[in-house]
């Protein structure tokens, strides 16, 4: 799902990886372009990435890498997937990116007042 990143001492490109399990990753991305109708924060992720500028199957893919992260969670946490939290997340996550706490650059920690 993730792209492939390719850089030299001259050039920096970004590629399509090809070089996977092609059943997973389509399995994934049928599995996140039907998600879309069920979840609304799945079809906003697609919708901000149509907005800006990726096709149809870019965009999915986008929506797949979100959903392999919510995945990894589930299963390193051991907790079944709950749309309830997931939206309180999601919800919060938004509100703190609109709305910055700590608008002071902080304060430089001295050895000292690490250790105390």
């Amino acid at each position: 799902m993730s792209p492939s990143t390719r850089a030299s001492g001259r050039a920096h490109y970004v590629a399509f990886r090809r070089g996977c399990n092609y059943k997973l990753r389509q399995a994934i991305v049928n599995f996140a372009d039907a998600s879309r109708a069920a979840h609304p924060w799945a079809q906003d992720v697609y919708a901000r990435a149509r907005g800006r500028g990726h096709n149809h199957a870019h965009a999915v893919r986008i929506l797949g890498r979100a959903w392999l992260r919510i995945i990894w969670r589930c299963w390193t946490d051991h907790v079944a997937y709950d749309p309830v939290q997931h939206a309180a997340a999601v919800a919060a996550r938004q509100s703190r990116d609109q709305h910055p706490t700590d608008t002071a650059t902080p304060e430089a920690v001295t050895p000292e007042a690490a250790v105390a």
